[in-house]
């Protein structure tokens, strides 16, 4: 917020504005691929749980969560999960995409694997996963953790970007798989 020249003891203000005013979590665009991205991955078998922390003021809260639901069925990004929590290890997911440098050093100190989407906050992190510059980026790391995990748990693999494999039923993933 630093970089927007707003510090910590005007963000609620700012937040607020956003939120009532602009309709923010509902009217922002995507990151360029990303709905596309998300969607052949899903079509793959990947179960992706979206892990936010929007819920920042207390009575903001409906409006935050029906924004987020709505600017997801606009995008149509399909998500199996959406859970507005602060720690996003809670989950325990088997992948983690994560921009906030907090939330990366926090899942990698939680010995979290983490793809890390580049922003102008999170330059200097050293982090031993990878690191995506965009959704191209991303969605190719995404998906060599998944295949690795596919093979590592015997089950085919999606016959190519964007199908489902063989074993998979779209909402009927096996239960072990976290993703």
């Amino acid at each position: 917020m630093a970089s927007w020249g707003i510090g910590e003891e005007r963000y609620e203000a700012f937040h607020r504005y956003a939120v009532t005013e602009h309709r923010l979590f509902e009217t922002m665009a995507p990151l360029p691929g990303a709905p596309a991205a998300i969607a052949r991955l899903a079509a793959e078998g990947i179960r992706l749980r979206i892990i936010t922390h929007r819920l920042v003021v207390s009575s903001l809260h409906e409006q935050t969560v029906l924004q987020t639901i709505r600017w997801l069925e606009a995008h149509r990004i399909p998500y199996w999960d959406l859970c507005f929590m602060r720690e996003k290890d809670d989950v325990n997911a088997d992948l983690y995409v994560e921009d906030s440098p907090t939330n990366v050093e926090r899942l990698v100190e939680v010995g979290a694997d983490v793809v890390v989407m580049s922003n102008a906050t999170n330059l200097a992190l050293e982090v031993g996963g990878g690191r995506a510059q965009d959704w191209d980026e991303a969605e190719e790391l995404i998906r060599a953790c998944y295949l690795s995990w596919l093979d590592a748990h015997g089950l085919s693999r999606p016959p190519a970007i964007g199908q489902a494999p063989q074993w998979f039923v779209q909402g009927n993933a096996p239960d072990s798989r976290r993703r």
